[in-house]
């Protein structure tokens, strides 16, 4: 896929695998920067959410180490794409969950109702 050079230097998203490598090496400081980045937030705001939802998932009981995802060192950031404001953290499988249900508490609620007629 042809990318400009122009679109690299300002869309992170862009950025190859090696560079987000050499970025986490040369600084230390790759998860406060990704969580400040994206969602506005420190490592201390996150571990105080984490530590007001007693440090498990906000939708359920599972704990960073014995969540079922790829990456278990820490939960997901879970956030308003419309708004960005942060609504607290998930595991992976909630995330992506209410991603796939495009954060519609409409449609989460009928899901919830054909799985409670059906079962």
């Amino acid at each position: 896929m042809f990318r400009p050079k122009a679109l690299k230097k300002t869309n992170r998203d862009f950025c190859s695998r090696a560079c987000k490598e050499a970025e986490r090496v040369t600084s230390g400081r790759s998860r406060e920067l990704h969580l400040r980045r994206k969602y506005g937030i420190t490592v201390a705001d996150y571990d105080a959410m984490l530590e007001s939802q007693g440090g498990t998932c906000a939708l359920c009981d599972a704990t960073p180490e014995t969540q079922r995802a790829r990456y278990t060192t820490y939960f997901h950031v879970d956030h308003c794409h419309d708004t960005g404001r942060v609504r607290g953290l998930l595991c992976g499988e909630h995330n992506l969950l209410l991603g796939r249900f495009g954060d519609d508490p409409v449609l989460l609620r009928q899901a919830a109702d054909y799985l409670e007629r059906v079962t």
